[in-house]
């Protein structure tokens, strides 16, 4: 399976930067932004911070 983040990730060099701060937008009965959520925060590749919005 094709991962555009792993295929970004291994393109740019390692540095010792502040986190990026995401905001994912949860407008889903699924609850789908939860997962996704926790999928960037894995801070494998990236210092990710990323936080559930909900949609009004």
């Amino acid at each position: 399976m094709f991962s555009p983040l792993l295929a970004l990730a291994q393109l740019l060099p390692t540095a010792n930067a502040a986190p990026i701060l995401v905001a994912v937008e949860d407008g889903s009965s699924s609850g789908t932004g939860a997962a996704i959520a926790a999928q960037l925060n894995d801070d494998t590749y990236f210092d990710f911070t990323a936080t559930v919005v909900t949609a009004w």
